[in-house]
C-alpha cells in the first residue's frame, strides 16, 4: 500500500506536509519547483518521494496505490485522471479533492472505473492552513471504498464524513458549503459597513459575537484579519471561484429561492463595477447589540438555505451539518442547528435586524445580504403579496392559468 499526492498549490502543499507527518507520500506537480519547495518546507523529510514524471511516480508506488489529485476543477482535474487511470491497476483509487463542480463526479468514477480503478469525490474545507492542520472533508462514492480509506483520511483530516454513494455527493456538500460561506462572509462584511467601516468598532462588535452560537471559524478569522491587515490597502474588487454562483444555478433549476447566497454572489458582482473612490463616514448612532442580532438571522437564514440546497439530492442533512461543524470555514455553533431553532433565531432578531436595515437605508450604506433577508422575510410573512396582480396581467395578456382563492 503507498500514497501520493498530484497538485501541489498553496493547499496541496500543505495537505503534504499534514500527510509526511505520518507516513511516506509520493508527491508530483506540473512545475517540479512547487514539489522541490515543498519538500524544502518539510527539512527534507525522508517521508516525501518527489517526482517529475506521473507515469514514473506511479511505478514506484506500491500497489495498492492511492493517488489524491487538488487541481484547479474542469479540465486540469479530467486531464490528469484521464492520464493518471493509464498508468494504475486494479484496486488502486483516486481521490478527487478539487473544487469541483459537483455534476463532474459520476464521469470521473465511470472513468476510473473502466480500468477498474475506484473513485472517490472529496469536498475538503478548512483552507490552506486546515490542509496543514486537519481540514474537514466530505465524502462522496461507495461506501466500502471509503471504508477501505478510512482509517489513511483520519491519519490527517480534522474531521471525515462519508455522505452516501453517489460519487458527486462530496463536491456538491461542499459546494453547499461555499454557498453559506459567500452570503455569511457578505453578511460580517455587511455590518462592517453599518459599523461605518472602522475597525475599532468591528473588533468591539466581533468581541461581542465571541460570546454567541455565531462564533466560529469565520469570526474569529476575522478579527485576525482586523489586526494584521490595513484594509485601506485592499482595493474593494472581489473575486470568487463559482462555487457560490453554481448554488445560485442550481437553485435557479429546481426554483428554489435562495435570496442570501445569491446576493453573497451578487455583492462580489457589484464590486467589479464600483467607481474606487476614497471612504466617507458617516455620521450616526452605531447600536452594536443590535448588528450582532443581525448576524445571527444572516448566518440562520443562509444555512436554511444551504438545507434546502442539500434537499434537492436527498442528501441526509444531519450528516451533512456534521461534516460542516469541525475543520471547516463555515463550522458554528449554529451550524448544526435544526431548521426549527433557525426559524426561531430569525424570529427572535428581526425586529434589530430592521432597525439596523432601516439606518442603512436612510445613510445610504450597501449591505445586499441584509437587504435580501429582511425583503425575503417581509414577502414570506405578508398576508397576501402583489403577485396576484402579477399572475392577473399574465392571464390578461397570455392566458397563464392563476390559482383562485376559495
Amino acid at each position: 500500500m503507498s500514497y501520493g499526492l498530484i497538485g501541489l498549490g498553496s493547499m496541496g502543499s500543505n495537505l503534504a506536509l499534514n500527510i509526511s507527518k505520518k507516513q511516506k507520500l509520493h508527491i508530483y506537480n506540473r512545475s517540479y519547483e512547487k514539489v522541490s519547495y515543498t519538500i524544502k518546507k518539510s527539512n527534507f523529510s525522508q517521508n516525501l518521494i518527489g517526482h517529475k514524471d506521473i507515469e514514473k511516480m506511479v511505478a514506484k508506488m506500491e500497489q495498492p496505490r492511492t493517488i489524491i489529485t487538488l487541481l484547479p476543477h474542469g479540465k486540469a482535474t479530467f486531464d490528469v485522471i484521464d492520464d493518471l487511470v493509464n498508468h494504475l491497476e486494479p484496486d488502486d483509487t483516486i481521490i478527487d479533492s478539487a473544487n469541483e463542480h459537483h455534476k463532474a463526479g459520476k464521469f470521473l468514477e465511470k472513468l476510473c472505473n473502466i480500468e477498474d480503478v475506484n473513485f472517490l469525490g472529496v469536498g475538503m474545507s478548512g483552507g490552506s492552513d486546515g490542509a496543514l492542520n486537519g481540514p474537514g472533508i466530505m465524502v462522496g462514492g461507495q461506501k466500502e471504498v471509503f471504508e477501505q480509506h478510512e482509517e489513511f483520511l483520519n491519519t490527517f483530516c480534522g474531521n471525515v464524513v462519508h455522505i452516501n454513494n453517489d460519487p458527486s455527493s462530496g463536491h456538491y456538500t461542499k459546494m453547499v458549503h461555499n454557498g453559506i460561506e459567500y452570503a455569511m462572509l457578505q453578511g460580517i462584511s455587511d455590518m462592517f459597513s453599518y459599523l461605518n467601516q472602522d475597525k475599532e468598532i468591528m473588533k468591539q462588535f466581533i468581541n461581542e459575537c465571541f460570546y454567541t452560537e455565531v462564533n466560529g471559524f469565520l469570526i474569529e478569522n476575522t478579527m485576525k484579519v482586523l489586526h494584521e491587515y490595513n484594509l485601506d490597502e485592499i482595493a474593494d474588487v472581489a473575486s470568487m471561484n463559482n462555487t457560490g454562483l453554481w448554488c445560485s444555478q442550481v437553485a435557479m433549476e429546481n426554483v428554489i429561492p435562495l435570496p442570501l447566497i445569491s446576493n453573497g454572489v451578487n455583492g462580489r458582482l457589484y464590486s467589479q463595477y464600483k467607481n474606487i473612490q476614497a471612504n466617507q463616514k458617516k455620521n450616526f448612532y452605531i447600536d452594536i447589540e443590535s448588528a450582532v442580532k443581525t448576524l445571527k438571522l444572516i448566518y440562520a437564514y443562509s444555512i436554511l438555505e444551504g438545507l434546502s440546497l442539500l434537499d434537492i439530492k436527498n442528501i441526509v442533512t444531519k450528516k451533512a451539518q456534521y461534516s460542516w461543524s469541525k475543520g471547516t470555514i463555515i463550522q458554528c455553533e449554529m451550524i448544526q442547528f435544526s431548521r426549527e431553532q433557525l426559524n426561531n433565531i430569525i424570529e427572535q432578531n428581526i425586529k434589530d435586524a430592521r432597525r439596523v436595515y432601516m439606518q442603512c437605508i436612510h445613510y445610504e450604506i450597501s449591505v445586499p445580504v441584509l437587504s435580501n433577508a429582511i425583503d425575503f422575510y417581509d414577502f414570506t410573512h405578508e398576508k397576501k403579496t402583489s403577485i396576484s396582480l402579477l399572475m392577473a396581467q399574465r392571464h390578461k395578456f397570455g392566458d397563464h392559468q392563476y390559482t383562485k382563492l376559495v
